[in-house]
């Protein structure tokens, strides 16, 4: 199970994590967890290879509800399903892509790479 000690504050927003709920972090399925750099030089942080395309929407759902993040844009195609989410003011995108079947949450900004930075901390424990 994920630790979580109490809620974290970022953009000056206070988001509760719950990581000590069990059935949240089944929900969230972070069998992926790293944080990478993308062809363009801002961050990705990877989260899951178990979620399907039918299986994504519930995904980001679950994802959205834990960040309190509010949904500004969805596209879904063939392969890719993205959502646009914005998060204490910072936009970042949920992404599956089928080929390999992944999800991950995208930065396109200096805010976004240290949001998720911040974020992948905190799903993996390593920050205070």
């Amino acid at each position: 199970m994920l630790k979580q000690s109490g809620p974290w504050t970022y953009g000056g927003l206070t988001r509760p994590l719950d990581r000590e709920d069990p059935t949240l972090a089944s929900d969230l399925n972070l069998d992926a967890l790293a944080l990478a750099k993308m062809a363009s030089g801002h961050a990705c942080l990877n989260l899951s290879n178990r979620v399907d395309w039918h299986g994504f929407p519930a995904y980001a759902e679950a994802i959205a509800g834990c960040l309190d993040a509010v949904v500004v844009e969805a596209a879904d195609s063939a392969d890719l399903r993205i959502r646009n989410l914005e998060v204490a003011g910072v936009h970042v995108r949920l992404v599956y892509d089928d080929f390999p079947s992944s999800v991950s949450l995208e930065s396109t900004s200096t805010e976004g790479d240290a949001f998720l930075g911040e974020l992948f901390g905190r799903f993996s424990g390593t920050s205070t």
